[in-house]
Order: C-alpha cells, then sequence, then structure tokens
C-alpha cells in the first residue's frame, strides 16, 4: 500500500512538469522552418503564375486582408517578445496586427521595419509585376 501511494504521488508531482510552459518556445522553434516554406508557398500561390518572388519576399509571411493596405489607419505599435506590431484599423473598426516581413499580396507591401515612431514598407510596382527591383520605401508616421 505504501508503494502504491508513493508511486501516485510520483505520477502527480510529475505532471505538471510535462505541461511547463517555458518548454513551448523550444517546440516553435523547432517548427520554424516548415512554416516558413509554408509561408512561401502562400506567396506563391498569392501571386500570379508569371510574377517572380523576390529575394526580399521568401523571408516574409503573407498576410491576407480584406481591403486595400491604403484604406487602413495606424493606431498604435505594440512591443511583444522584443518584437514590434503595428495596429491598424479599417473602415469596419476591425483590428489588424501586422510585423516586420509581413507582405500583403493584394497592396504589393512588404513590412520592412517597425520601431516607436513610424512603420516602413514597400510598396512593390502594381502595373508592371516583374520589377522586383524598384520598390518604393514608403514611411507611415504614428
Amino acid at each position: 500500500m505504501k508503494r502504491f501511494y508513493t508511486l501516485l504521488t510520483l505520477i502527480f508531482i510529475s505532471t505538471p512538469l510535462f505541461a511547463d510552459p517555458f518548454y513551448a518556445d523550444d517546440e516553435l522553434n523547432e517548427q520554424e522552418p516548415s512554416s516558413q516554406l509554408e509561408s512561401q508557398e502562400n506567396i506563391r500561390r498569392s501571386l500570379p503564375d508569371n510574377r517572380p518572388i523576390c529575394s526580399e519576399l521568401t523571408h516574409s509571411q503573407a498576410v491576407t486582408l480584406p481591403i486595400d493596405f491604403t484604406k487602413i489607419k495606424l493606431i498604435g505599435l505594440v512591443k511583444i517578445d522584443n518584437q514590434f506590431n503595428a495596429l491598424f484599423i479599417d473602415e469596419q473598426k476591425q483590428l489588424i496586427s501586422l510585423k516586420e516581413n509581413d507582405f500583403i499580396p493584394n497592396s504589393n507591401v512588404l513590412i520592412t521595419q517597425i520601431n516607436l515612431k513610424d512603420v516602413q514598407y514597400w510598396q512593390y510596382p502594381q502595373g508592371n509585376i516583374n520589377d522586383c527591383e524598384t520598390p518604393q520605401a514608403l514611411s507611415i508616421k504614428l
């Protein structure tokens, strides 16, 4: 009977150790290469077939917005885990969160840098979809 209680106690003590939240980061880091491949495939699917993927876009993550990027308004910047997120709001008062290296295919916009003062992004030409060499560098100030 004493062995049974000892075994039962060990099981109850060891169970919370398996659910330790600090190991979640390790699992996410192990899954990142596959998620990068998935994001590249999402970008390829979202672009026309004859458009090459620029080298900057291969490291980005495709984000589909229901409206054009020019119709959303920057309302705030948030720093989460040493990474800035830009908070935008659209005409229907929906909150949209974007981070660095997010690519918005319907507007041909790549978010390049987010800091405390502004959001910097590249806008690729709409007319010439094969032109990866000359993106227009723009910024939105808070």
